[in-house]
């Protein structure tokens, strides 16, 4: 292949990927990009359509996150040590009641956790926002029964 073929090839090749690039991106905004879809929360915009009590919620667990964050982080290791009796070869069936067991209870003491939080903060709400917060709470059950 001479000097020029060669400069021509890499050039024709650099300008595809570009215009397979661009394309990709028009595309995928198209498709990904309206209202409501989940790709709009990378993009800053989960804030915009939310209820006053998501707002609230979302205040207590930022004000209490470190109360809260070591009792998350329990219930995840104990997720990953179910998932590794699970896989393991051969299989420990004392391992996986063991780890059932551990998830079990650090599911529990996460839950107490946000349960003290939630009293704590719900304890300087009015009657107004105590009523709307019991509202959401009920839709969003309602939605993860399929209600």
């Amino acid at each position: 292949m001479s000097g020029i073929s060669r400069t021509w090839t890499i050039v024709v090749l650099g300008s595809l990927a570009v215009n397979f690039f661009i394309a990709g991106v028009l595309i995928s905004s198209w498709a990904f990009g309206g209202p409501g879809n989940p790709i709009d929360r990378f993009n800053g915009e989960r804030f915009r359509n939310q209820t006053q009590s998501d707002r609230m919620v979302r205040q207590i667990t930022e004000h209490h996150g470190a109360n809260i964050r070591p009792s998350i982080q329990a219930v995840t290791e104990a997720r990953r040590a179910v998932s590794a009796a699970l896989a393991a070869d051969p299989f420990d069936e004392q391992a996986l009641v063991d780890a059932f067991d551990a998830l079990l209870t650090s599911t529990f003491e996460s839950q107490a956790a946000m349960h003290d939080v939630m009293v704590e903060s719900v304890r300087a709400m009015t009657p107004a926002q105590r009523r709307e917060l019991a509202a959401e709470s009920k839709r969003r059950a309602g939605r993860l029964l399929g209600r």
